[in-house]
């Protein structure tokens, strides 16, 4: 029942992410010059078979975005247990007359 709810947005995701990391290689490519970037390293080394370190420093990336977002859901976790107060808890809120 949930995916075909979430299915447009995960859709929409992989294509936004396919354009940006498209659009990175293509701008890389035009502004690198003699230099050797990381997009266009590892574009050659696809062409030629991947080395262990893309594998690696893919997976040193994919780790730290887990770990950043960890920590800031840690974050808001902690600050939603504080209590709120309201103006009088006696009265709900639909009983209040002008």
């Amino acid at each position: 029942m949930t995916f075909p709810l979430v299915f447009l947005g995960i859709l929409s995701a992989a294509l936004l992410s396919f354009s940006l990391s498209f659009d990175d290689f293509i701008i890389t490519s035009l502004n690198a010059g003699q230099t050797v970037t990381f997009p266009m390293f590892v574009w050659g080394a696809a062409q030629r078979g991947i080395p262990p370190q893309i594998n690696v420093i893919g997976t040193i990336m994919f780790l730290l975005a887990l770990v950043l977002v960890g920590l800031g859901e840690l974050g808001r976790r902690g600050f939603s247990s504080l209590p709120v107060s309201s103006p009088d808890r006696r009265r709900p809120w639909g009983s209040y007359r002008s």
